[in-house]
């Protein structure tokens, strides 16, 4: 199947904002063993939006477009499909009464602009939108638009990423699912979640296990600061397919190891503080350059109150002292970058907040150089208390400047997650 999505936008043409549905949206195909062909990029231009749906009608299977569906003037894609494709736009009743409701419940006033969210090509399947105001549409479209056998698919999403993920997960996707296993096939996909591991030594850790396992694909991500393995079996059964995933993943999490934290869907933060909350502990975090983004993680997470007891942010020496217990002198002799100083932070924390265990992070972000023995992107992190001896990591991030109070963060919560479940700590 040929699938390809077409964004449009003069915000994504111009730089304003980022094309982020096209990359969830790809994703989201792994799944189900498809992948996006090609994606196209336009701007509110109405030419260009039909060119660029007949040009897309004609070669592929399967086309989603996102954006435009808008109540302003700019918000041209149902006037462009009207054209592309020789239809008339009418207003859908029953979508017109679920927008003047939602404004109802949100208690805002209905103006006349809105109510052009209602209008879809006659003849489209209304897909309407749980999620926001912009009525979703889908069109088949055949001859004379095509060049090739077969009918094309088109999807009209909003471009809204929670409303456009939200109805492609909710419909999109299990109709693709259904017709891909009426043909016999079926499919299941994993992901493995790591840290602390580079992309090419993951490739090296996985490839040798494939040869092992002939009905899975492979392939890797790396959206920073973590490091994706991704797994799709197939089978002619689901029964079949699972399995093979299973045994995949089995070998996989065994070849890689503590770097492992995860599976689809959860987060570093969220395995820390699963692996706390296991053990009965609370945390107090110590933070320098990373300025509570650490804690802040932690925090982002559900039920973070039952581990997460507070975080001191002490950029200052004078609060390192202060509030930490840090000594001057140590200060002094060796200067809030080093590992003494992390050290003390982390023990500091533990005695002052009277929490089961502490982390501390301290170092030269950027854009400074830093120094000849603490050159920039230097980062220390320590770990006191949880049974286990105060104990110090070193890196050196090669990154811009909030890359690395970011990586420097998820380290503390590595720290932590190795600490309570016994793992060795990074070296």
């Amino acid at each position: 199947m040929r699938i390809e999505m077409l964004a449009t936008g003069d915000e994504l043409v111009s730089g304003v904002l980022a094309d982020t549905n096209t990359t969830w949206f790809g994703g989201a195909l792994f799944s189900l063993g498809e992948r996006l062909a090609r994606t196209t990029v336009i701007g509110d231009r109405l030419d260009d939006l039909v060119s660029a749906l007949r040009e897309l009608a004609a070669r592929a299977d399967l086309v989603v477009v996102s954006g435009g569906l808008g109540p302003t003037l700019d918000d041209l894609t149902v006037d462009g499909v009207c054209e592309a494709f020789d239809l008339q736009p009418v207003v859908d009743s029953e979508q017109l009464e679920r927008i003047r409701a939602r404004f109802h419940a949100l208690g805002r006033t209905l103006t006349p602009n809105n109510e052009r969210q209602a209008r879809v090509p006659d003849g489209a399947e209304v897909l309407g939108n749980e999620y926001g105001t912009a009525t979703a549409f889908a069109l088949e479209v055949g001859e004379p638009h095509r060049t090739r056998p077969g009918t094309c698919e088109l999807w009209f999403l909003p471009g809204v990423p929670t409303e456009l993920q939200g109805i492609v997960g909710d419909r999109l996707l299990p109709r693709l699912r259904r017709r891909i296993e009426a043909e016999g096939v079926h499919r299941c996909a994993r992901e493995v979640r790591c840290f602390g591991i580079p992309e090419s030594h993951m490739d090296q850790a996985v490839v040798p296990l494939l040869a092992a396992h002939p009905h899975v694909r492979y392939g890797t991500r790396v959206p920073f600061p973590d490091a994706h393995v991704r797994l799709l079996a197939e089978g002619s059964t689901a029964d079949e397919a699972q399995q093979r995933c299973d045994a995949i993943e089995r070998d996989v999490r065994a070849a890689l190891g503590d770097v492992v934290f995860g599976g689809e869907g959860e987060t570093l933060a969220g395995a820390t503080l699963a692996a706390l909350r296991q053990r009965g502990w609370t945390v107090c975090f110590a933070e320098s350059l990373t300025g509570g983004l650490a804690s802040a993680a932690l925090a982002a997470v559900p039920g973070a109150s039952d581990v997460l007891l507070g975080s001191s942010v002490t950029y200052a020496e004078s609060l390192k002292e202060r509030w930490l217990d840090v000594p001057q002198d140590l200060l002094e002799r060796h200067g809030a970058v080093s590992e003494a100083c992390a050290v003390a932070m982390a023990e500091g924390a533990l005695a002052r907040s009277g929490a089961d265990v502490a982390v501390s992070l301290t170092g030269f972000a950027g854009p400074d150089a830093g120094d000849d023995a603490h050159p920039r992107g230097t980062v220390f992190a320590a770990i006191a208390g949880g049974g286990g001896p105060t104990s110090v990591v070193r890196q050196r991030f090669l990154f811009g400047r909030n890359d690395v109070r970011r990586i420097a963060a998820h380290l503390a919560l590595d720290l932590l997650r190795r600490r309570a479940l016994g793992l060795r700590l990074p070296g």
